[in-house]
């Protein structure tokens, strides 16, 4: 964002056959983004690289509106081009789905196991975007505080997977 910004302050007479070829080199990378949906679900591909493309191929679209925000581009990339920027209004709501939709591609988080264990302390499962190798899952301790959570506790290994809570005092 503070790259595109700055490409949208310096610059106001871009040459246009490097604005043609950013444009090319986004739309280029959707289209190897699409491609390799089309082979993740007809089993050819795996999903380990989807995200990473998915997030190149954003960043690519931030950088290109502030490249050409100030230049003589047509109204319809500059509007295409401004929904990439606009995503800043989606992290200032849920910052962790727009960062969890920015790395992985996918619009819905997966299911959270969730188990209460006071008024407004919940264990849930923790997830990661990346890959682990554990055998089970982590959990963490969380503090509800209206729509945002806080973390209180991280990282805590029960050894198995928890399916409910017996709270002794």
């Amino acid at each position: 964002m503070a790259f595109a910004l700055v490409l949208a302050i310096t610059g106001k007479n871009r040459p246009t056959s490097k604005t043609k070829y950013l444009i090319a080199f986004h739309f280029s990378l959707l289209l190897v983004y699409i491609l390799f949906l089309i082979g993740i679900s007809s089993g050819q591909l795996s999903d380990e690289y989807k995200g990473l493309i998915f997030l190149i191929f954003f960043c690519s679209g931030i950088i290109t509106f502030g490249w050409i925000l100030r230049t003589e581009v047509n109204i319809i990339l500059k509007i295409y081009f401004g929904l990439f920027v606009a995503s800043a209004a989606g992290f200032l709501f849920s910052p962790s789905s727009t960062l969890y939709f920015i790395g992985s591609g996918n619009f819905q988080k997966p299911f959270m196991q969730e188990y209460p264990i006071t008024d407004n302390l919940y264990l849930h499962e923790q997830q990661s975007m990346i890959k682990s190798s554990a055998k089970y899952p982590l959990y963490k301790v969380v503090r509800k505080t209206g729509s945002f959570n806080k973390a209180l506790s991280r990282d805590l290994d029960f050894e198995g997977t928890v399916d409910s809570i017996w709270l002794i005092s």
